[in-house]
């Protein structure tokens, strides 16, 4: 049978850094934040929305799954959702994000 991979991902972070030399203009401080779904309506945006609600900061999120002819229907979000979370708990645990 075919396979489908899907990778759906979200970032968030805030721009840091050396301050500017005089006349260049910066974002220090700056909230920078994007996803994708990689074709699962929705999927990335859930993801972001997530980073959000637990104020994460500094992170790259992307969870990927196969495709393998069993239809997970809208629970898949939820199964996605809770990869991530999961993962960002763990990446907190042992201090690799905020």
């Amino acid at each position: 049978s075919r396979r489908v991979r899907l990778a759906k991902w979200a970032y968030r972070f805030r721009v840091s850094g050396i301050p500017p030399e005089e006349g260049v203009l910066t974002q220090i401080g700056v909230l920078k934040h994007d996803n994708d779904d990689d074709g699962e309506d929705g999927a990335g945006s859930k993801m972001a929305h997530l980073l959000h609600m637990m104020d994460v900061d500094g992170a790259l999120v992307v969870v990927s799954r196969w495709f393998g002819g069993t239809l997970l229907g809208p629970r898949r979000f939820a199964i996605i959702n809770n990869v991530a979370r999961e993962f960002i708990i763990e990446c907190r645990e042992n201090d690799f994000i905020k």
